[in-house]
């Protein structure tokens, strides 16, 4: 599920998934190891990063995670995240071909993620720079949820 709302003009966008009768062992898998790239990427903002730093170094934990990848949904969208505000969508893209400095106030949305045969891991958390670092807004959990047909 790809979601989020307005409030008061501003938007949200986060990614949550299941699985219809619960997650294997192997989802389980992919979708911890898809977190730890977030997390790592999370860990990354602050005043003064680079958007472009942050999205090389989580370009190459997707590129060198050890699953049976068929796509890596980073690549498709050719960034593995954006800003976010009064759109859904903005500037500046978490790609290593934005060089925009990271200030306190802006909102971006750090989600990079792959398909394997046996599913899309891909978890999209909402951070806001600070002036002390970061706060992530968005939490719902991202353990893949049991779902009932």
């Amino acid at each position: 599920m790809d979601s989020g709302c307005t409030v008061a003009g501003l938007w949200s966008d986060y990614r949550r998934a299941g699985v219809i009768g619960g997650p294997s062992p192997e989802q389980a898998e992919a979708q911890r190891l898809v977190r730890e790239i977030v997390d790592e990427g999370v860990a990354m903002v602050r005043p003064g990063a680079r958007t472009s730093e942050i999205a090389k170094r989580l370009n190459d934990r997707v590129n060198n995670l050890p699953l049976p990848v068929t796509s890596h949904i980073s690549t498709i969208a050719g960034r593995v995240g954006h800003g976010i505000g009064l759109d859904l969508t903005e500037p500046p893209h978490l790609s290593e071909a934005d060089p925009t400095v990271l200030q306190p106030g802006m909102v971006i949305a750090i989600e990079p993620g792959v398909a394997t045969d046996y599913g899309i891991f891909h978890i999209e958390e909402n951070v806001v720079v600070t002036p002390a670092g970061h706060d992530v807004i968005s939490v719902a959990p991202w353990q893949l949820a049991t779902l009932t047909a």
